[in-house]
C-alpha cells in the first residue's frame, strides 16, 4: 500500500491501484462490503487497532432495518431485535480499537436504560473502561438528533473503577460547554451501572435509589404483572364515536346499545381525574375471544348474520370511507367488523387504576366506571385504591424520573419495563386505610372543584377548597414517604402515619349526603398550626433526604413546604 502512495508515475500508480483493487476483491470474496482489516491492514497488522475511533452513527430506527436483521444477528453480539442501527455501531467501533485505544461517540441517549440496550450496556462495562459520559437529556444541543449523549471509553477491562459524569441541565448554553463539563461533572463508580439500566447521579442520589429498590417488593411482582394498555382498534375513526353518534346508532336499533363502551384516550386521564370526553368504543370482541352468532361461518354468510344482529353498526361499517380501511387493516379479529384478539376484556369492566403512556408529572387516577381505554392508556386492575396515593407520590415521580427515559420538554413515557421497578413498600391494613380515605378525599375533590371557577361570589369558598385539596395531597406525599423512610424521617423527628392514625379518618363512602362540610371540618383540624402534621410537613424540607429528592440544592430556612404563610393566614373560619 505504501508502495502506491509513494508512486509518482502517473501510468504506474493507475496500474497498482488496479491491483490492489483487484487483490481487495479477492481477499473479500468479492462481497460488497467495507472491511477494515483489509483498507487499513496497516494498522492491524502493526498497531492491532486504531487508537481512536470518533463518530456519529447514524440514528436509524430498527423498523428500517428489518432487512439486515438476520445478518446483524449473526455478526454483533449485542444484537436484539429491536435494536435501532447506531447499537451496532458501539460494538463495531470497540471491536476496532487497540487494547487501551479510546472511542468517542454522539450518539442517541436512548440505549442507556432502554431494554434493546441491555446487551451493549452489558459489552461496554465488562470490556471498557468509562471516562466520561455527558448526557444532555432533551436538551436541544444538537439539530439532528434527539436525546444526545456524548460517551468516552477506553477499550480494556476496567481498571480505576471510576467515570466522569454530567447531567446537561435545560438552559444552559452550548457556548459554555467546557465551563459547564468542568465545575459540574462529578465522579461515578461504573460498578453501580446495572445492566437493567444506567443512571447518573451523584452517590448520595444513587444510595437513595438503592436504598428505595430495597424498600419494598417490585409493582411488578405486587400485581402479579398486570398492567394492561387499552385496545389497538387499527381504526378509530370507525369504532370510536362520539355521543351523537352513539345515540343515532341506538335510535336506529337498540342493539347497538349493546356493544357501545365508554371510551378514554391517554390525553383524557389526568392526575387523579379523568376529564371525560363523552367518546364510546364499538366493543365488538375477535371470534378468538367470544362466540358470536356469525362466529364459525363463512365470510358472506358472516357478515349477513352480523348485518342482522347489529344493522345500524353494519350500516356505519358499510360507508365506502369506512370498509375499505376496516377490511384492509391488520389489527382485526376473524372479520373485518371485529376487534382485535385480546385475552383480558374481563379487566376493563372493573376497578382499576389507569394512567396516560405520555405525562409530565405523575397523572395516575382511578377508574371505577368500567371505562375502555385506547392504546394510549394503561391500567393495573385492583381495588388497592391507596396505591394510586403512592404512585403519584413525589418520591415516586422522583425515583421514576431516575429509572426511565425522559422525553422532549421532560415528558415521561409510562413504560411497563420501568413502572414493574417500582417499589412497593410494606403497610399495615390501618396504614392502606389511611392512605386510602385521604386518596378518596383528593378523587371527590379534584372531580368537585375541576369546572369551579375561582372568581366572584365564590372566590374565598374555592380559594380554601383548592388549598384543602393541595393540604391532603401533601399529606399523602409525607405519609408515602414515611414508609419508604422511616428512619430518615423519625431521626429528624417527623411522624406522619402516627398522628393520622389518631385521627380516625372516615372513608368517603362512609360520609353521608353532601360531604363538603365534613371534608372542610377534617381539613380545619389538620391544617391547625398546632397541628403535629401541619408542622412536619412545613419543616420536612428540613429532612436532608428530602430535599435531594424535591431537587433542592442547598439549606434555605424560608423554603420549607409548598405551604406558604401567606396561604394559611388565607384561611377563614366556617
Amino acid at each position: 500500500m505504501l508502495v502506491f502512495f509513494d508512486e509518482t508515475n502517473s501510468e504506474r500508480k493507475t496500474q497498482l491501484n488496479r491491483e490492489i483493487k483487484s487483490l481487495i476483491q479477492t481477499l473479500t470474496g468479492r462481497a460488497d462490503t467495507f472491511d477494515f482489516r483489509i483498507y487499513f491492514s496497516e494498522v492491524f497488522r502493526k498497531n492491532h487497532g486504531f487508537d481512536v475511533v470518533i463518530g456519529n452513527p447514524p440514528y436509524v430506527r430498527q423498523e428500517q432495518i428489518k432487512h439486515l436483521k438476520d445478518q446483524l444477528e449473526k455478526r454483533y453480539e449485542c444484537y436484539t431485535g429491536t435494536a435501532d442501527l447506531y447499537i451496532f455501531f458501539y460494538e463495531r467501533g470497540l471491536n476496532l480499537l487497540r487494547e487501551h485505544g479510546v472511542l468517542t461517540y454522539i450518539s442517541s441517549n436512548k440505549w442507556f436504560r432502554a431494554a434493546y440496550g441491555k446487551k451493549l450496556r452489558q459489552f461496554i462495562t465488562r470490556e471498557t473502561q468509562l471516562q466520561q459520559i455527558i448526557d444532555f437529556g432533551d436538551a436541544p444541543v444538537f439539530a439532528a438528533i434527539a436525546y444526545p449523549t456524548i460517551v468516552i471509553t477506553q477499550k480494556g477491562k476496567p481498571e480505576t473503577q471510576t467515570f466522569h459524569a454530567l447531567n446537561w441541565e435545560m438552559g444552559q448554553s452550548i457556548s459554555q460547554f467546557e465551563t459547564v463539563v468542568q465545575s459540574q461533572s462529578f465522579t461515578m463508580p461504573q460498578q453501580v451501572l446495572t445492566a437493567e439500566g444506567w443512571q447518573f447521579a451523584d452517590t448520595t442520589a444513587l444510595n437513595l435509589l438503592e436504598k428505595l429498590r430495597q424498600a419494598g417488593t417490585p409493582l411488578g411482582e405486587y400485581v402479579q404483572n398486570r398492567f394492561y394498555y387499552g385496545i389497538k382498534t387499527g381504526f378509530n375513526e370507525a369504532f370510536v364515536v362520539d355521543r351523537p353518534t352513539r345515540d343515532r346508532l341506538i335510535a336506529e336499533h337498540p342493539s347497538s346499545a349493546e356493544v357501545l363502551k365508554p371510551f378514554l384516550r391517554g390525553r383524557d386521564v389526568k392526575r387523579w381525574s379523568v376529564d371525560y370526553a363523552d367518546l364510546y368504543l364499538i366493543k365488538i370482541e375477535s371470534s378468538e375471544n367470544k362466540q358470536h352468532p356469525w362466529t364459525g361461518k363463512a365470510k358472506s354468510e358472516a357478515e349477513q348474520v352480523f348485518a342482522q344482529t347489529y344493522p345500524a353498526i353494519h350500516n356505519r361499517f358499510s360507508q365506502a370511507e369506512l370498509r375499505e380501511t376496516l377490511i384492509k387493516r391488520s389489527d382485526q379479529g376473524r372479520f373485518f367488523w371485529e376487534l382485535r384478539s385480546c385475552v383480558y376484556w374481563q379487566e376493563f369492566e372493573r376497578s382499576k387504576i389507569i394512567y396516560p403512556d405520555i405525562y409530565e408529572h405523575q397523572s395516575f387516577a382511578v377508574d371505577i366506571n368500567n371505562f375502555f381505554s385506547g392504546n394510549t392508556c394503561y391500567f393495573i386492575p385492583t381495588n388497592e385504591l391507596w396505591l394510586c396515593g403512592l404512585l403519584n407520590s413525589k418520591i415516586i415521580e422522583w425515583f421514576y424520573r431516575n429509572i426511565s427515559n425522559s422525553v422532549r420538554g421532560g415528558y415521561l413515557r409510562a413504560f411497563s419495563n420501568y413502572i414493574k421497578q417500582i417499589p412497593i413498600p410494606p403497610a399495615s391494613d390501618r396504614d392502606k386505610a389511611e392512605i386510602q380515605a385521604l386518596v378518596g378525599y383528593v378523587l371527590y375533590l379534584t372531580a368537585q372543584l375541576k369546572d369551579i371557577p375561582s372568581y366572584g361570589e365564590n372566590l374565598m369558598t374555592v380559594a380554601d377548597d383548592k388549598l384543602m385539596l393541595s393540604y391532603f395531597e401533601q399529606i399523602i406525599d409525607a405519609v408515602v414517604m414515611e414508609l419508604y423512610l422511616p428512619n430518615e424521617l423519625h431521626t429528624h423527628d417527623k411522624y406522619f402515619m402516627r398522628h393520622l392514625l389518631q385521627e380516625n379518618l372516615p372513608s368517603l363512602d362512609k360520609i353521608k349526603n353532601d360531604k363538603m362540610p365534613t371534608l372542610r371540618s377534617i381539613f380545619q383540624r389538620l391544617f391547625d398550626r398546632e397541628h403535629p402534621i401541619r408542622e412536619g410537613i412545613f419543616f420536612l424540607d428540613s429532612v436532608p433526604i428530602v430535599r435531594t429528592i424535591r431537587g433542592l440544592k442547598r439549606e434555605s430556612p424560608k423554603s420549607h413546604s409548598n405551604i406558604s404563610e401567606p396561604s394559611m393566614q388565607s384561611m377563614r373560619s366556617t
